[in-house]
């Protein structure tokens, strides 16, 4: 549910406020992206500018707003202007026609995620390789890695070299003595 406009300014601000107290703290830093749903609630765009707005005011790094037709991002990005980074989020479903990265840079966006995308494909990429093998098959070298390429990819080159420089410490028994 999208809730009241005070209860998002405040929720932000806590956010915000954990976010710069953990960089003094840590020196570690995160993106802090501040999300509006209220036009899939069928807020007006109005009340969506209004939101974004105030994030940004407030120090968000990022500032979304899910839903928004291309026109709409497009007033959304202007509203804010450029030294605001906004992020347009899209994900491969039934009735949507996806906005490409150029044209999201042109309707202002400073960022264009797709994240489900890399997901989607490897799922359908190992639901094709499994079902080959429950039907007593094998998954097509066109779906699989090379070899080599597999283990440069996951890091097993870094593990036999590893391996290879530990190989001559002495192996150690439950007591704690070498053997």
């Amino acid at each position: 549910a999208v809730v009241p406009r005070e209860e998002a300014v405040a929720r932000v601000r806590c956010a915000i406020a954990a976010r710069d107290e953990m960089r003094r703290r840590s020196g570690l830093d995160l993106v802090l992206v501040a999300r509006t749903d209220c036009r899939r609630a069928e807020e007006d765009l109005d009340e969506v500018l209004w939101r974004c707005r105030a994030f940004a005011a407030l120090g968000a790094d990022v500032v979304y707003a899910e839903g928004l037709a291309p026109d709409e991002l497009r007033r959304l990005c202007v509203s804010l202007g450029p030294t605001v980074h906004t992020m347009l989020a899209q994900v491969e479903r039934p009735g949507v026609t996806l906005i490409s990265q150029t044209e999201a840079a042109a309707l202002g966006c400073r960022l264009s995620l797709f994240g489900l995308t890399v997901l989607s494909a490897a799922v359908s990429a190992m639901t094709r390789a499994l079902e080959a093998m429950a039907s007593g098959g094998h998954p097509s070298t066109g779906v699989l890695c090379d070899f080599g390429e597999l283990k440069a990819l996951v890091g097993f080159d870094a593990l036999d070299a590893w391996e290879e420089e530990h190989q001559a410490c002495p192996a150690v028994g439950q007591d704690g003595a070498a053997e």
